[in-house]
């Protein structure tokens, strides 16, 4: 089993949390404090892990120009 976790900070790291949550995997866990968010994987390959954190960092990607677009807009 491959583990490994990813964190992702500043001022929109729990709304991309939030917006990408109801696609999360069952072998995908998350916590948050402060202005951090960690989200641990795991996987029994690592064709598999890298896939996985590709789709969620591309989907990150697009909620956190989603969020600061709304911050500019205020």
């Amino acid at each position: 089993m491959i583990h490994t976790k990813l964190t992702l900070s500043g001022e929109c790291a729990q709304i991309v949390q939030r917006s990408l949550e109801p696609d999360n995997l069952s072998s995908m866990h998350t916590s948050k404090n402060d202005m951090k968010v960690v989200v641990q994987f795991e996987v029994n390959r690592i064709g598999t892990l890298l896939s996985t954190i590709d789709d969620y960092l591309m989907n990150a990607k697009i909620a956190e120009d989603l969020c600061n677009i709304t911050k500019t807009k205020k």
